[in-house]
């Protein structure tokens, strides 16, 4: 099964979500965190959106992805806020993580 962590970018060029699960090590999140702190060295030009981002941002579920919010949290993450997941999921809240640099 490929468990690779997937970059997505956003409407704003200095802000991209990684998409994370409990199987992500804590060594995995930080090489994945360095590498997009390299390519913030890169300038960015108007012609070139990809990469460069100063802030990621990750959503888990609880209490379901309780592994992956102890490694967001050892890697530096911190919780800006919580949500009631859609409506006819199974219960639970969508936690929303950001690092920053």
């Amino acid at each position: 099964m490929n468990n690779s962590i997937k970059r997505f970018g956003t409407f704003c060029c200095a802000l991209g979500q990684l998409s994370l699960n409990n199987a992500h090590t804590e060594q995995e999140i930080t090489n994945a965190i360095n590498q997009i702190k390299i390519e913030t060295e890169i300038k960015w030009k108007p012609d070139n959106r990809a990469g460069g981002e100063r802030a990621i941002f990750v959503i888990t579920t609880s209490p379901y992805e309780n592994e992956l919010e102890e490694n967001l949290i050892k890697v530096g993450f911190r919780q800006i806020t919580e949500f009631n997941r859609r409506n006819g999921y199974p219960d639970g809240i969508n936690k929303m993580w950001i690092i920053s640099w």
